[in-house]
């Protein structure tokens, strides 16, 4: 009563609801327009556009040579398309201005492994909506196989938990693995005995090494570095880090390095950067081969240790493909002594001059000259 006493010294009781009235439109104009303007944005933002990427094999794994057609599906919700653009790993494909297309594409000069396409769709206004699908290449070749005599057979030192074996002017370069114990030896041939060593940090694992203008380059298992070494005296010139998550095997063609990592993998890196040129998967006629280890180059070929395995096997080192599998099943040295170990199968090296190619293990006392020969 006394607020409407006060109130009627100046307004009338209609005046008083009249003025509410006023300043409720006054707050609900703003809010009105607020609203209007958000939900005409809603309806008029544009959408992105999804495509579908669909392949005439529902097989994953394509024989190489074999032909394939992809046909590319776009959905658009609003909006004009202005192109869309297939891409094979960074080749560009097509790029077509229609909503549906198909393009075929043969695998022959594809490499082995996993290829990736992509699609790339836009709009009139700009909105981009993009797709990806893999597809594995795999050899059409069924590998030769292959088995051993053995020629000779040599002292290894049976502490060397062996990661990477060359060859160079008749003398053997060995690096070793595991923490506290990894090195890098040279190795008069054939007493081998060590006519030089230098020993890695503990806190390195070393891996797989090879030889290339004078320079010994060796990996490191999880530390991700690389160690270049004056071949004379292994004093150490350069190291080198990347991004691979382990370093396994080493090997060069004179030119370029190649590495493994564990995976079906292979980079191949220029020896002055350390920088990767390419990469290459590796497959036979059934898939992948991963768990590739200790490498050497070969007469033009790169061969490889199969982790956990007894066989090698040769590579072309432009495609991947694998053309040959040689099995060296019970090469391993049986136990001569009580609490002696031995490892897996690991450790290629060839000589150039005199045509022999060796082998060993880690943690082996013995390392063979062996003849591969077809089965």
């Amino acid at each position: 009563m006394c607020i409407l006493a006060i109130f009627e010294n100046k307004f009338s009781y209609q005046q008083l609801i009249n003025t509410m009235n006023f300043y409720k439109l006054i707050f609900l104009i703003p809010i009105t327009v607020v609203c209007f303007l958000s939900c005409s944005g809603t309806k008029k933002k544009s959408r992105q556009p999804v495509s579908q990427i669909l392949l005439s094999t529902k097989h994953r794994k394509i024989s190489c040579g074999d032909s394939i057609t992809i046909k590319i599906n776009t959905r658009l919700k609003n909006g004009v398309l202005k192109k869309s653009e297939l891409y094979l790993d960074k080749q560009l494909l097509a790029n077509k201005k229609d909503i549906s297309y198909s393009v075929s594409i043969s695998t022959a000069d594809l490499t082995m492994g996993t290829h990736t396409l992509k699609t790339v769709v836009t709009k009139e206004d700009g909105m981009i909506g993009t797709n990806f699908k893999t597809i594995e290449i795999i050899s059409e070749v069924i590998p030769e196989s292959l088995t051993y005599k053995v020629i000779n057979t040599y002292p290894h030192e049976h502490d060397f938990f062996t990661q990477g074996l060359e060859i160079h002017n008749n003398a053997f370069y060995e690096g070793t693995g595991e923490y506290g114990k990894s090195g890098l030896f040279k190795l008069k041939f054939p007493s081998f005995k060590i006519e030089h060593q230098i020993a890695m940090d503990e806190d390195y694992f070393g891996e797989g090494i090879t030889i290339i203008n004078d320079k010994v380059y060796q990996l490191t298992w999880k530390a991700q570095k690389a160690f270049v070494y004056n071949l004379s005296d292994f004093s150490l010139i350069q190291t080198f880090s990347y991004s691979n998550k382990e370093g396994w095997g080493l090997a060069n063609d004179q030119q370029q390095l190649y590495m493994s990592d564990g995976s079906s993998t292979i980079f191949v890196r220029d020896p002055e950067t350390f920088k990767v040129i390419r990469t290459f998967g590796v497959a036979d006629n059934k898939g992948p081969i991963s768990q590739l280890n200790e490498l050497e180059f070969i007469d033009g070929y790169l061969w490889a240790n199969i982790w956990t395995t007894d066989n090698i096997i040769k590579i072309d080192p432009q495609t991947g493909k694998v053309l040959a599998v040689a099995n060296l099943n019970g090469l391993v040295p049986l136990m001569e002594e009580p609490g002696e170990k031995r490892d897996v199968l690991n450790g290629i090296a060839y000589n150039h001059s005199t045509k022999k190619l060796y082998v060993t293990g880690k943690l082996w006392p013995k390392l063979y000259e062996i003849e591969l020969i077809a089965k």
